[in-house]
C-alpha cells in the first residue's frame, strides 16, 4: 500500500476514534473528573484517582475501560497520521532544520504512543481495583510526557505548512 494512501486512512480513522472517544468520555466527566479521562490520565496522586473513580458510578467505569480499549486502536491510527504527515511533509520542505529533524519528529510520535501504551496499563491496573501510587505516577509521567512529545509534532507540521505557505505566496509574487 502506498505511503500516501496509509496517510488518508489513519487520517480517517484517526477523526473517526476521536469522536467515538469523544462520545465515550461524556458520562466520565464529573466534578472530580471535569476533563473526563484525561483528567485521570493526569492525576497525579492516589488520592485524585481515587476522587475520580469514586465519582464514577458502575456504567461510568465500564465506559472508561471502553475508552482505555479503544485508545489502543487509537494511538495506531494517532500515531501512524502523525508521524507519516510528518514524513510525507519534509519532502516538500526546504533544505534546513525542518527537512532534517522530520525522521526524529517520526520517532518521538512512536515514542508517544509508546508512552500511550504505558499509561493506559497503569490505568488499567487502578481501573480494575489496583490503587497504587506505582500506578498512578506510572500513568501520569508518560501521559504528560506524551502530550510534550504529541505537541511537539503538532508545532513541527504547523512550522512546516507555515513554511509551505510562505514559500507559495514567495512564488507567486516573483
Amino acid at each position: 500500500m502506498k505511503t500516501k494512501s496509509l496517510f488518508l486512512i489513519s487520517m480517517m480513522l484517526t477523526l473517526l476514534l476521536f469522536l467515538v472517544l469523544g462520545q465515550i468520555d461524556k458520562p466520565l466527566q464529573t466534578e472530580a473528573a471535569p476533563r473526563g479521562i484525561v483528567s485521570f490520565e493526569l492525576a497525579k496522586t492516589t488520592s485524585e484517582s481515587l476522587a475520580i473513580l469514586h465519582s464514577w458510578d458502575a456504567e461510568a467505569k465500564i465506559y472508561a475501560g471502553l475508552s482505555l480499549g479503544i485508545d489502543y486502536l487509537f494511538m495506531v491510527a494517532y500515531g501512524g497520521f502523525f508521524a507519516l504527515a510528518v514524513l510525507l511533509l519534509a519532502p516538500k520542505l526546504p533544505d534546513g532544520f525542518l527537512k532534517k529533524t522530520a525522521r526524529i519528529i517520526a520517532w518521538l510520535i512512536f515514542l508517544a504512543v509508546l508512552l500511550d501504551a504505558i499509561e493506559n496499563y497503569g490505568l488499567i491496573r487502578l481501573l480494575t481495583g489496583s490503587p497504587s501510587q506505582t500506578w498512578v505516577s506510572l500513568a501520569y509521567y508518560c501521559a504528560g510526557l506524551k502530550f510534550i512529545l504529541l505537541a511537539i509534532g503538532v508545532v513541527y507540521l504547523i512550522s512546516g505548512l507555515s513554511v509551505l505557505a510562505l514559500k507559495k505566496k514567495n512564488q507567486k509574487q516573483d
